[in-house]
């Protein structure tokens, strides 16, 4: 994982009250530690849910995460 890059792209189940209750893989990173932590990590978060006729609703939302690595001696600022 330490050297892993690439973008898992995820398919949500937002539920009205925000939360996450299902989730699923629809594109892999590569890496399958990655993928599992991203899906991990969505289920974690409060979304936004979607509105329906002026109420919140459950709702499938795609959702695109990108892993990249930083290399400190290209941060900005440094000589």
């Amino acid at each position: 994982m330490r050297d892993s890059q690439g973008t898992t792209r995820m398919k949500l189940l937002v539920e009205a009250n925000g939360r996450v209750s299902d989730g699923r893989i629809e594109s892999s990173s590569g890496d399958e530690l990655l993928d599992n932590t991203a899906l991990h990590a969505m289920k974690t978060c409060r979304f936004k849910p979607a509105i329906s006729e002026g109420h919140a609703v459950a709702q499938w939302t795609l959702l695109t995460y990108v892993w990249t690595i930083e290399n400190p001696d290209q941060r900005p600022g440094r000589p």
